[in-house]
């Protein structure tokens, strides 16, 4: 599967350059295509996109644990939310809503952690599915 980010053609832009990264995982091998706006998911066997997310839908540089990628929005992103992805089919996990002004702080081991700035909040999601596992408030980063 090969993951590619592509920018919409503008008059004014130099022509689409992806960056590149590779990851790969058991007799897979994943390719990711990064700029902005469209996301598409192809199978690199074959070539044959099997997921695609509209432009108008940014996202931060997607982040992998085990099987599962996460897509996420840049910080400052009007509405968003966090969404997983099963890496071996692109098949949709899960989406969680994130609150206004909140940052994927970290996915490791399975968890993922959700700054929230507005209301000093992080969260814990478990990354299998998305359930929320605990949230911190502090009056302290208030």
């Amino acid at each position: 599967m090969i993951l590619r980010h592509r920018a919409l053609p503008h008059p004014n832009q130099a022509p689409f350059r992806p960056k590149i990264c590779h990851w790969s995982y058991a007799m897979a091998s994943l390719r990711f295509f990064s700029a902005n706006s469209a996301l598409h998911f192809l199978n690199a066997t074959t070539g044959q996109e099997f997921l695609s997310l509209p432009p108008g839908n940014p996202v931060s540089l997607p982040s992998i644990d085990g099987q599962i990628i996460y897509l996420s929005p840049p910080l400052g992103a009007p509405s968003a939310s966090i969404q997983a992805f099963h890496i071996p089919n692109g098949r949709l996990l899960w989406t969680y809503p994130l609150p206004k002004e909140t940052s994927v702080q970290a996915e490791m081991e399975g968890m993922i952690y959700l700054s929230a700035a507005a209301n000093s909040t992080l969260i814990a999601l478990r990354g299998s599915d998305g359930h929320r596992l605990w949230t911190y408030h502090s009056s302290l980063w208030s």
